[in-house]
């Protein structure tokens, strides 16, 4: 007989609010297998990076924490196990708003990336 594993009837999904090992609070943007992609909600930052969203009134009083708060949309990756998934869901607005950041942010990345590796500053600086 297999054993019970913590999360069995608690699967967490695209969408959900978790929180984590030292304080982590974040919103799943994937999960593939056991590992959940996520975006870190972070409490009045004190630099605002391009990737930040900024948290609607509505979905800061669902969540229980303050306004200002921002998800900053650099997503990581953390096996479920080591996470707890939250009662609060998000609007359906916000998930948009975060998932187009992730991508917006992952494309700027990628350019950066290729052009370092291609030598320097693209041709359209002269």
């Amino acid at each position: 007989m297999p054993r019970p594993t913590p999360l069995s009837g608690r699967r967490i999904e695209r969408g959900d609010v978790v929180s984590g090992p030292c304080g982590l609070l974040a919103i799943v943007v994937n999960v593939r297998g056991t590992t959940a992609t996520l975006c870190r909600i972070l409490q009045n930052p004190r630099y605002q990076h391009r990737s930040d969203v900024q948290i609607g009134l509505g979905d800061a009083v669902v969540l229980g924490i303050g306004v200002g708060n921002k998800v900053r949309c650099r997503v990581f990756r953390m096996n479920v196990r080591h996470l707890a998934r939250r009662d609060a869901t998000i609007s359906d607005d916000l998930l948009a708003r975060v998932r187009a950041a992730v991508e917006k942010e992952d494309a700027t990345t990628r350019w950066e990336r290729a052009e370092i590796r291609s030598g320097g500053v693209s041709g359209i600086y002269g």
